[in-house]
């Protein structure tokens, strides 16, 4: 399979599920007036994405290539280990991009519209601007050059990437005895939903995208007190779309 087919499929493939669940299992209703904007600003980053690959990634990748510091590929160690490290390397980079977007104000308005979802579930993982987008495709494939990252640990990391992201957000809290062991090693319901939290002091924690170990080392780990079910969700009514349209999403950075 096409490997653009497949990072097409896979985040439409796990948001619809996760929906599902919610839906027949969970009997969560979604609020059906940001239905259409989200799916609308998710094609345009779908396009958008197709257009980056398609006529910038080539030119870009040759412009920082002579700049490479080290290569996963060549290191001379067991395969799986090159495979783990360089999975671990792009969690990271995914980690640290998050953690500014939410301590540099211009990289906040971009990655705030995401957080303005004040009911959070697996829609909501659609919910970004294409401008963040943009930003996350140039900083990855720039790690990804200058550490030499293997093509093919690229996919598979943006497929689980995708796929996770949508468990994530699924509106559902993990029993106790699961989460406990779970956010240990990888970012839960639990701990995503406290990452969307009002309260700044629960919402600047958890960056992790697929692990938790980068919020472990560096202590933005946080485990719900009350319960993430307890949380209220989205930011302030200042930094928040004006409404659920197309046009308020995209404009929100400028307000």
């Amino acid at each position: 399979m096409d490997v653009n087919l497949l990072l097409f499929l896979v985040p439409i493939g796990s948001v619809a599920f996760f929906m599902l669940v919610e839906k027949l299992a969970l009997s969560h209703r979604i609020e059906q007036q940001k239905v259409l904007p989200i799916f609308a600003i998710q094609g345009l980053n779908i396009a958008l994405s197709l257009g980056l690959s398609a006529g910038l990634l080539v030119p870009f990748v040759m412009l920082v290539a002579p700049l490479q510091v080290f290569s996963f590929s060549d290191w001379q160690v067991p395969m799986w280990v090159s495979f783990t490290a360089s999975i671990l390397f792009l969690d990271s980079v995914h980690y640290l991009l998050h953690y500014l977007s939410h301590k540099i104000p211009l990289l906040w308005r971009l990655h705030r519209l995401h957080h303005s979802d004040t009911k959070v579930d697996a829609l909501t993982t659609f919910l970004h601007h294409p401008l963040e987008l943009a930003l996350t495709f140039f900083v990855v494939v720039l790690a990804a050059v200058l550490f030499d990252v293997p093509t093919v640990v690229l996919a598979v990391y943006s497929a689980i990437f995708a796929a996770h992201a949508a468990f994530t957000h699924i509106n559902y809290e993990l029993p106790e005895k699961v989460d406990r062991i779970l956010r240990w090693f990888i970012v839960t319901p639990n701990l995503h939903r406290l990452h969307h939290s009002q309260d700044l002091r629960e919402g600047n924690s958890n960056f992790g995208a697929i692990f938790t170990f980068a919020d472990h080392v560096f202590s933005t780990f946080l485990r719900a007190q009350k319960g993430p079910a307890s949380a209220r969700f989205g930011i302030s009514k200042k930094q928040s779309p004006r409404a659920n349209s197309l046009n308020s999403y995209l404009l929100n950075p400028l307000k």
